[in-house]
């Protein structure tokens, strides 16, 4: 047999293995639940149910409890979830959802002016390929193992930690019936501090650029022209902060996206709700600068159910 034949056989001796715990690792982790999946599969459940929705990033997963609105909502929204996803995701489930008629966009004061493939949370795009079917929103991270494998985004070393618990680890606990983070503390946290709040907002405003604005704006210009054309009405909103996470904003940046949801309201004769200085919210609602806790939450979704049933609100 000739010396190259033996190292072929020999080379697939060892692949083979190898290849083998690699499939054993994707079935794997393929079966354990992550925020997306969880997301997506209680959504489709009560599919036949449910006429509101909620987009949206972190302060929305946190601070809006479908439970507490009126009728049968469910929370789409996901941590670092930008409005390129907001889009995407709320045009699939207009046609998923047979008794849609409410659709909440909420616009945070740096959502305008940033992209998660710009952010150190860029994996996350890959599990909306995995478990939306979305492509990255930049054609070259379409390429990337990580749309495809779940070992790969997940790590290697993650994954066959997994394997030797049985595939057990699971982040459904996080989300509620009705997608919400069911593990919100109910008190204040340790990072409502002035100083926290100046570390945390340095972190946005670092992945805020001009660029993006144009783009997200087309994207929210999408998703409200489809909902329209659906007779799905669209309601945009800004969630309240803590006034020591207010006071040290740019102004220029909150000054130019309450502009352009004012704008967007008056264009498309949509609802604009201004929850951005909240009164009725205390320090103690809150979990950081920027998000509620579940005390919180209840409060504030009380008070956004009361401004959504009144005909006046705008």
């Amino acid at each position: 047999m000739p010396s190259s034949s033996r190292v072929f056989w020999r080379l697939c001796r060892f692949l083979l293995p190898l290849l083998l715990l690699w499939a054993v690792l994707e079935i794997g982790m393929s079966r354990v639940p992550n925020i997306f999946s969880v997301k997506r599969a209680r959504c489709q459940a009560l599919a036949p149910e449910i006429d509101t929705i909620v987009l949206g990033s972190s302060n929305a997963f946190n601070g809006i409890n479908p439970a507490g609105l009126s009728g049968s909502a469910f929370n789409l929204a996901v941590p670092s979830q930008s409005h390129f996803y907001d889009d995407r995701i709320g045009r699939m489930e207009m046609a998923c959802l047979p008794h849609l008629r409410r659709i909440i966009v909420p616009v945070s004061y740096v959502s305008l002016f940033w992209q998660l493939h710009e952010s150190p949370e860029e994996w996350r795009q890959y599990y909306y390929r995995q478990e939306w079917g979305i492509p990255p929103l930049r054609p070259g991270d379409r390429w990337n193992l990580k749309n495809w494998s779940r070992v790969a985004l997940a790590s290697p070393e993650t994954a066959f930690n997994n394997l030797c618990k049985g595939f057990r680890k699971s982040r459904a606990a996080e989300v509620d019936p009705r997608g919400w983070n069911a593990s919100l503390p109910a008190g204040p946290g340790n990072a409502l501090t002035l100083e926290a709040v100046k570390q945390h907002l340095a972190s946005h405003n670092a992945l805020a650029f001009q660029a993006n604005f144009a783009p997200n704006l087309g994207y929210l210009r999408a998703l409200i022209t489809e909902a329209q054309a659906r007779h799905i009405e669209v309601v945009l909103i800004t969630l309240p902060v803590w006034d020591g996470y207010r006071a040290q904003v740019g102004p220029a940046l909150w000054n130019q996206t309450r502009a352009t949801l004012e704008g967007l309201s008056a264009q498309y004769g949509i609802r604009y709700l201004d929850f951005f200085q909240e009164p009725r919210l205390g320090a103690g609602a809150f979990l950081d600068g920027d998000h509620l806790n579940a005390t919180g939450a209840a409060q504030f979704t009380r008070i956004l159910d009361d401004a959504l049933n009144s005909r006046n609100s705008r």
